[in-house]
């Protein structure tokens, strides 16, 4: 009997210290992961957003798969049109573009948030880094 007690007190004791636990991870580890993932997703979006701005149709209907769930079944998928879309959009034809695909234009205003967001951090990471560089090196 004396046994299991220890053990249930052993398991309870670990349980509280679970918090101690977590402040010991490092923090900057886990933003630093963030950030790099979300590097990760955002350069690609940001070559979405601008693509369509400084490229001309052609060279990117060229660079793009073609559906695969189209050629397959035979049926549009949710994403078909997207690549259309943004290409009406870089092009300022909004009717246009929500006629490819529905979702394109608040999918396209939701790549722009993020890439500017996105680049905004960049900015004041860069700044702050900038600023510690010279703290140590003054």
């Amino acid at each position: 009997m004396a046994g299991g007690a220890d053990g249930r007190h052993l398991v309870w004791r670990r349980m509280r210290q679970w918090p101690r636990v977590r402040r010991w991870i490092e923090t900057s580890d886990l933003d630093g992961s963030l950030y790099y993932s979300w590097l990760i997703v955002s350069v690609p979006l940001l070559a979405a957003v601008m693509l369509p701005l400084v490229a001309p149709a052609s060279a990117i209907q060229a660079i793009t798969p073609h559906c695969v769930w189209k050629t397959q079944f035979g049926r549009e998928c949710p994403a078909c049109g997207l690549t259309t879309a943004f290409l009406h959009i870089g092009r300022g034809e909004w009717r246009a573009a929500s006629g490819s695909n529905a979702a394109g234009i608040p999918l396209y205003a939701a790549f722009v948030f993020n890439s500017l967001v996105w680049l905004r951090s960049v900015v004041k990471l860069a700044q702050l880094r900038l600023t510690r560089f010279g703290d140590v090196h003054s």
